[in-house]
């Protein structure tokens, strides 16, 4: 069926004039004006958007329609009637269709309103000789109103042409006869997209992506300042959401952004006075510390189901205790970490790092690589830390102990994250392939960890639950079996390194981090 189409129109006489105009080039069935609310959900990092989906809900009284829709032809994907605001969790929706598109999308995202259009609408059927609804007519004059008190006012006037199915030929001879008679043309966007912008938001601007366009011979500490600029704008724009516990990605971006902007500050090295350097990454790591009991709750939470469904099925009931243990721990661990967030030593961090991170740089510096070329600073650290990898990697045996995977890991980190800050630099094919070599042994390094630290975790929440009397034997006894799993988990990951590392360090990747990354000749 022909899509519906969205025209804006300029004209600005009244709503009855163009009432009248229509009429007097269609037999036109009238309905009642009405009033219309519609708002407009998206995740945060703009999921649907990405997409190019939305997700509408038309409020009518205690009811309300959803729907999921296709932004470029408004063509309906899922629909669904709840009562009051849309659930914000997409495993909050019953089973069905609606449900079905938007897990895979939204994962453990919520849906937060990004535009509320306010219409007052006029429906229209158009009819043919025979009294039968062909096309479907609806003029709006509409205004925008930003989530949370934010930014109001005009959005335009608009006509919609909706189909009816079997009438296509209808509804083509009404669209150019209303072009010609107008002088309007089909809305190349929709208008909550126009609604967004007007309410002074970006559409689809966030991201956390480190792909940055790098000129080579770019001085060091400029580029080093905008890579920083970039990461702190990202941890700033998390705040919010972390305090507000929208969802868990919020403090999960301003972690990583935490984490990226220690590892920038001491793998991009000789571009910032080491007092600098050194005063910022105790201070950073201070945030990395607040921020992490919270963090931990989120982990244990998000794995509970994955825990649960592990064990037998006559002894899940048993792990009900823990997953109230874990929530009465997190609640107190998001109180603190509000309290940290609106500290003045949180904010005074913040402020200082923007303010030396926006100050220009000096003509001359005597630090060494602030006024080098950026690619030859780049590839220097790359090519080093990669070589710390292999060598760790190396000399890692069945006999090792855990501590050197541990290393292993980090050196790993630090290798990912350079070459996340320095892609553009670079091939894109090639460096994509080692980036991902490095991600697939980070994998198995991380997983070795992650079971170690959660066997160790969790045996420690049995005796706090033990000594506090808040798990009866049962509930001790499913927490073993879980501690067990764990730790054979780490046992396979750990056979697993060999292979795993063996690929990663294999003669075709030598070579290729050889010719990209180890300097050679002159700097020009």
């Amino acid at each position: 069926m022909t899509p519906a189409l969205q025209f804006l129109i300029a004209d600005e006489r009244p709503l009855a004039e163009l009432e009248e105009r229509l009429k007097a080039l269609l037999s036109l069935q009238f309905e009642p004006e009405e009033r219309v609310e519609r708002r407009y959900y998206d995740s945060f990092d703009w999921r649907l958007y990405h997409r190019d989906l939305s997700l509408e809900a038309v409020f009518a009284g205690e009811r309300t329609q959803l729907r999921l829709f296709d932004l470029l032809d408004d063509s309906t994907r899922a629909t669904l009637e709840v009562t009051g605001e849309p659930p914000r969790f997409a495993w909050d929706y019953p089973k069905g269709a609606l449900r079905d598109n938007l897990e895979p999308m939204l994962q453990v995202r919520a849906l937060l309103p990004v535009v509320t259009i306010l219409a007052r609408a006029r429906r229209m059927r158009v009819l043919n000789r025979d009294d039968k609804t062909v096309v479907r007519l609806m003029v709006e004059e509409a205004r925008f109103r930003a989530p949370q008190g934010g930014a109001e006012g005009a959005l335009g006037r608009y006509l919609r042409l909706i189909p009816v199915r079997g009438y296509d030929k209808a509804m083509q001879r009404t669209r150019k006869l209303l072009e010609k008679e107008l002088g309007i043309e089909p809305l190349m966007e929709h208008p909550m997209l126009r609604a967004v912008e007007l309410s002074g938001q970006r559409v689809g601007e966030y991201s956390t992506k480190l792909d940055f366009k790098l000129s080579p011979k770019r001085r060091a500490d400029l580029v080093a300042k905008e890579i920083h600029l970039h990461l702190l704008r990202v941890l700033e724009a998390n705040i919010e959401g972390a305090k507000a516990d929208l969802d868990t990605e919020f403090l999960h971006d301003l972690r990583v952004a935490t984490r990226r902007i220690r590892s920038a500050l001491t793998q991009i090295k000789g571009v910032f006075e080491p007092d600098i350097v050194a005063h910022f990454k105790a201070e950073f790591a201070w945030i990395q510390e607040i921020t992490g009991p919270t963090r931990d709750m989120d982990v244990y939470l998000l794995k509970f189901d994955d825990y649960r469904g592990s064990l037998p099925a006559w002894v899940r009931p048993d792990l009900t205790p823990f997953h109230a243990f874990l929530l009465e721990r997190r609640a107190e661990a998001q109180r603190r970490l509000v309290t940290a967030l609106e500290s003045a030593r949180f904010r005074r961090i913040i402020d200082e790092w923007r303010g030396y991170c926006e100050a220009p740089v000096p003509e001359r510096s005597h630090l060494p690589n602030a006024i080098r070329p950026i690619h030859w600073v780049a590839s220097e650290r790359i090519w080093r830390m990669y070589r710390r990898v292999m060598k760790e990697g190396r000399a890692i045996d069945q006999n090792a102990p855990a501590e050197a995977l541990h290393e292993l890991r980090k050196s790993c980190k630090k290798l990912r994250y350079l070459m996340e800050f320095f892609q553009g630099l670079y091939p894109r094919r090639a460096f994509r392939r080692l980036l991902k070599s490095v991600k697939i042994l980070l994998d198995n390094l991380g997983d070795f960890q992650d079971f170690e630290v959660q066997a160790h975790t969790l045996r420690g929440f049995a005796e706090q639950m033990f000594e506090e009397n808040k798990a009866d034997a049962d509930t001790l006894i499913a927490m073993g079996i879980l501690v067990g799993d764990l730790l054979d988990g780490q046992t396979q990951a750990r056979a697993a390194f060999e292979e795993r590392f063996g690929r990663f360090a294999e003669k075709a990747n030598r070579r290729q981090f050889k010719r990209l990354f180890k300097p050679s000749g002159r700097e020009s």
